[in-house]
């Protein structure tokens, strides 16, 4: 019989000792020990205070936070990856998965999600819109036509769900490493492929339209060399601004040069300069920023001039791309700068990561700059193993707050420390900010014209993550704290308030693809099976899709909080027919 997929994807939840939650302060000991395996959330430091805190947050495996922004209302997003909610699925295998927080303004977790397959997937570029939700960027191995793509989707101001989204795929591996929202409600992108060589990573460049609809894409194919842009900008003139690095890994020594292209509105090139601190230099460059005046600053690294071994490299530019100041910040160890971002004042602040300061072999640092880039303060944060920050912002209050990994506390195999502090970089406890004394330094760039040719790079639009003739929706889980469900209810409650007061533990959730509304369907048929010892999916219920509503729910009454289970959709359409996951799921269900 001919399938039609109009929905679906396979839905894991899994019940009790791996049912998500927070340790809160004063808990009993029933519910210590309920919440022993769960996602926890644990302030370091005995006195809450919203000005100030510090929190670790993670799960029984390694988690990765790499961007945080902060919505109108003060509120922040936190994207990465997180192996803990796939270790619940399959112990010991650990499968990476997108991750997303949003936290309060004191640091206390709204809701958090995972987003994505069976394979890695992977979130990398977070961007906050208008009405308070955010843009989300992408890859995964779950997606796509050769099991690689990128994704961008848009998540709800109110919760976790996404809005609208899109699947970018060419024949090779691809992968989106940053994004900026646009101000005509769009995005830009910038990623990595393979698509031109196999051996070396190059570039892409691709406008998205506010309805997700790719407006230009550019692909650059180098010759013998790995091409990388790690950060995306909209300019003051419309156009757009990437910053990344050319490595000439084959050549001894090895060469590096930090590179920077201008874009117009509509893609085309107007400069490309490249960026070294005189010879022997192997700078990198993270993040850029856009100054009132229509120029540019980037942070970098570099190991010319300076302090240390590597230290912290700026360089402000002239909108033309010459070079208009330049300082370097070390220590007289290595310094790694991961973001820049300007600050209210017209100053900057700068981090990254030290091994120069601090109690541990590596500690956060933050560093404030005026607007003539001497230091008006600065700070490292860590306990006396390693910490490595990887985002930071300027907070509506006045303070800041910075995000990255942390093994000196929380769980050994890695958790998410995030710290909130004034406007002079103290936190709560205060014993977690250490004294430095990086160095002020000068450097000598000069830019230099450089040319990167353009490739036919087939990077095409598909209206959802997966293959059209699949899903057209991420919501393998919308959110954790439903496919993963806690005991508890009333603590769940708490800490998601999207949550209704008759849900419970056992709700599955999907919506109808928006692609194929002209698609009359009839009912869901709702599988399930018990993990491992199921090997076929059983027919569980079905639900009637009339009506008008495009979002619908299972409850699932017959339950052992001691099992796992996985579930699958199948829409059937008004004629019978019904929709497929694949050849091997569709066909091996019992009835």
């Amino acid at each position: 019989m001919k399938k039609l997929i109009i929905l679906i994807g396979v839905i894991c939840l899994c019940f009790g000792a791996f049912a998500q939650g927070i340790e809160s302060p004063g808990q009993n000991e029933d519910e210590a020990l309920r919440n022993k395996q769960r996602m926890q959330q644990v302030r370091l430091g005995g006195t809450e205070d919203t000005d100030k805190w510090a929190w670790v947050i993670g799960g029984d495996s390694y988690d990765f936070i790499s961007r945080i922004e902060e919505a109108p209302d003060g509120s922040l997003y936190a994207a990465g990856w997180s192996r803990s909610f796939s270790e619940a699925i399959n112990p010991g295998y650990g499968i990476p998965n997108g991750w997303m927080l949003k936290l309060s303004r004191e640091g206390k977790i709204i809701w958090e999600a995972q987003y994505g397959g069976d394979r890695p997937d992977l979130i990398n570029s977070l961007a906050i819109t208008p009405d308070g939700g955010c843009l989300v960027g992408g890859h995964g191995q779950s997606f796509g036509a050769q099991g690689h793509a990128s994704l961008v989707f848009k998540v709800s101001p109110f919760d976790s769900q996404i809005e609208n989204q899109v699947m970018l795929d060419s024949t090779a591996f691809d992968s989106i490493l940053n994004m900026d929202y646009t101000r005509d409600g769009g995005c830009i992108l910038c990623g990595k492929t393979l698509f031109f060589n196999p051996t070396n990573f190059d570039v892409w460049v691709a406008k998205i339209s506010a309805d997700f609809k790719i407006e230009w894409k550019k692909g650059f194919e180098s010759l013998n060399t790995d091409v990388i842009f790690y950060d995306i900008k909209q300019t003051l003139d419309g156009g757009y601004l990437a910053a990344g690095f050319v490595s000439y890994s084959r050549g001894i020594p090895p060469k590096k040069v930090i590179l920077l292209i201008k874009f117009d509105a509509s893609g085309e090139i107007e400069w490309s300069k490249a960026y070294r601190n005189g010879e022997g230099d192997v700078p990198t460059v993270r993040s850029l920023c856009i100054k009132s005046d229509g120029g540019y600053a980037v942070g970098g690294v570099t190991k010319n001039s300076g302090a240390g071994g590597q230290d912290i490299w700026l360089l402000e530019l002239f909108p033309d791309g010459e070079i208009q100041s330049q300082k370097t910040y070390g220590g007289p160890g290595s310094d790694f700068t991961e973001s820049i971002s300007r600050t209210s004042d017209g100053g900057y602040l700068l981090s990254g990561a030290t091994n120069s300061f601090g109690a541990a072999m590596l500690s956060y640092f933050m560093i404030k700059l005026t607007p003539a880039l001497e230091i008006e303060w600065q700070k490292a944060y860590g306990g006396t193993l390693r910490e490595y920050a990887y985002d930071s912002r300027e907070t509506l209050d006045g303070g800041y707050v910075v995000i990255g990994t942390t093994l000196s506390f929380g769980d050994e195999g890695g958790d998410i420390l995030v710290i909130k502090t004034d406007s002079t970089g103290n936190t709560n406890p205060p014993e977690l900010a250490h004294p430095t004394n990086f160095i002020v330094g000068d450097s000598f760039a000069e830019p230099e014209e450089f040319f990167i040719p353009l490739g036919n790079y087939a990077l095409h639009r598909k209206p959802g993550y997966l293959e059209p003739s699949e899903t057209n929706s991420i919501h393998f889980a919308p959110n954790v704290s439903i496919i993963f469900p806690p005991i508890d209810v009333r603590l769940q409650r708490e800490i998601n308030q999207s949550l209704s007061a008759i849900e419970a533990f056992n709700v599955v959730r999907w919506k109808r693809n928006p692609t194929n509304r002209d698609i009359e369907v009839k009912e869901y048929k709702v599988y399930r099976k018990k993990l491992p010892v199921d090997e076929y999916y059983t027919h569980v219920d079905t639900i009637s899709a009339s009506g008008s509503s495009d979002s619908f729910s299972y409850t699932d009454s017959h339950l052992s909080l001691s099992v796992k289970y996985r579930y699958m959709i199948i829409a059937v359409k008004s004629d019978g027919t019904e929709s497929w996951i694949s050849d091997e799921v569709s066909n091996q269900h019992e009835e």
